[in-house]
């Protein structure tokens, strides 16, 4: 068995907010793309067909950015549940 996975090479959208070493070239504009992906992210996973599903832990160390920045990548799907599932408790991380 072999699990094959696409490398983000920006890293996580938390390292660039809080990374070490200043990333002067993203801009507000940036930010808004990040947000609208994202949104677009979520609407795709709450709309599947048979079964929505619902992440339950969106944050930005699970947001992985591509293509130099400009592409947003939702990732960590550890605790998903489909929209049927009924949620007895809450779920996430710190």
């Amino acid at each position: 068995v072999c699990l094959v996975m696409e490398y983000a090479e920006g890293g996580s959208l938390y390292n660039v907010l809080h990374g070490a070493e200043p990333l002067p070239y993203y801009t507000a504009s940036h930010a808004m793309s990040w947000c609208y992906q994202c949104s677009q992210g979520v609407a795709y996973l709450h709309g599947m067909k048979p079964k929505a599903l619902i992440h339950r832990d969106l944050k930005p160390p699970n947001l992985l950015l591509v293509a130099g920045g400009t592409v947003l990548k939702i990732c960590d799907f550890g605790t998903a549940c489909d929209i049927q599932t009924h949620m007895t408790n809450n779920k996430g991380s710190n």
